[in-house]
This record gives structure tokens, C-alpha cells and sequence, in this order.
């Protein structure tokens, strides 16, 4: 229950500012800087990428580079809220 207000920044936020449901171009511009700090904005460019037609290689792993660099960030962080054993 304590989850609850957090779904919206979570789920919802990087939805609209990722491009998931409109064109980042639409956005304002602070909204559109903010909406490069999310990942599921590189892994909707990479499928884009991967799926239109003459695929772009660089594009797709321009921002798959960009996913595998955020999750090592994250694995790195990560490791830092494990507590040692003396």
C-alpha cells in the first residue's frame, strides 16, 4: 500500500517523457532534456530502429550502448546497498 503513490513517477512519467506515447519533439524542452534520463527511451529508439525499414546499425547500437551503461550504473549502485558481514 506504501507503493501506491510511487506507480505514477515510476511508470507513468517515463512514459510521456520517453516517447513511448507521443514524439519527444512535442514535448517542451525541459520535459523532452529530463526524458534522456529514463532507459526505456533508448529501448524504444533501438526497436524503432530495428524495425523500420533500411536499419540504421549505428542508431540501434548507439542506444543499445546507452542501456548496457545504465545497467551497469544501476548493478554499481546496487552493489553499494548490500551491507558487508564481518
Amino acid at each position: 500500500a506504501q507503493v501506491i503513490p510511487f506507480i505514477p513517477i515510476v511508470v507513468v512519467l517515463p512514459a510521456f517523457l520517453s516517447g513511448l506515447l507521443t514524439d519527444t519533439s512535442l514535448l517542451p524542452r525541459w520535459a523532452e532534456i529530463l526524458g534522456h534520463v529514463f532507459p526505456i527511451r533508448y529501448a524504444i529508439k533501438a526497436a524503432t530502429a530495428a524495425v523500420t525499414p533500411g536499419f540504421n546499425k549505428t542508431l540501434y547500437w548507439h542506444n543499445i550502448g546507452y542501456l548496457v551503461l545504465f545497467a551497469f550504473g544501476l548493478a554499481i549502485v546496487g552493489s553499494f546497498t548490500f551491507r558487508q558481514r564481518q
